[in-house]
């Protein structure tokens, strides 16, 4: 076994050598997506995608999300509490901050790297149009470029981030 390391000493090294340039390139590269970001205001694609790949081109989609009805109808089977929203507050501000915004307005900080940006989900003619059961979808299933959280987060935590949402609404 001694003989064995000492005679694939000198692989060994070279195999290390091949690691440590691949890994000095991933940074390499990372630096530079962050400097045509910070600088140049360029988007690298890798930053626009989502967990399937998918890429975001398109800002200028004005189109409504449709929901199958089944969904639509769906209600929450939660009871609405301050315990409940307090816990929908958290998990949206784990998950869904970033780019919805402290508010739901659609101008979270990582809206710069997404398109198209999401839409506000304040105002009265959304709160109003949107049910419960189509909020849980949206949250469930996602669109590009928005992941779906439906095998992130349980049923449960996914109904408190609709109640949560439900306190998002313009008076």
């Amino acid at each position: 076994m001694v003989g064995l390391i000492e005679r694939d000493d000198n692989e060994m090294i070279r195999k290390s050598s091949l690691v440590f340039v691949i890994q000095k390139t991933r940074k390499v590269l990372s630096g530079l997506a962050l400097i045509s970001v910070l600088i140049l205001g360029i988007v690298p694609v890798a930053l626009t995608h989502t967990e399937l790949g998918q890429v975001a081109t398109d800002s200028s989609d004005e189109s409504v999300w449709e929901v199958p009805e089944d969904a639509r109808a769906v209600e929450n089977p939660l009871a609405s509490s301050p315990e409940v929203e307090e816990e929908g507050a958290r998990l949206y501000g784990r998950y869904c901050r970033r780019c919805h915004g402290d508010v739901g307005k659609g101008d979270g900080m990582a809206v710069a790297f997404i398109l198209p940006a999401p839409k506000d989900i304040t105002t009265i003619e959304v709160q109003a149009r949107m049910t419960d059961g189509e909020i849980f979808y949206k949250i469930s299933e996602g669109k590009t470029p928005m992941p779906g959280m439906g095998n992130r987060l349980s049923e449960d935590e996914r109904w408190k981030i609709v109640h949560f949402v439900r306190t998002l609404k313009i008076d």
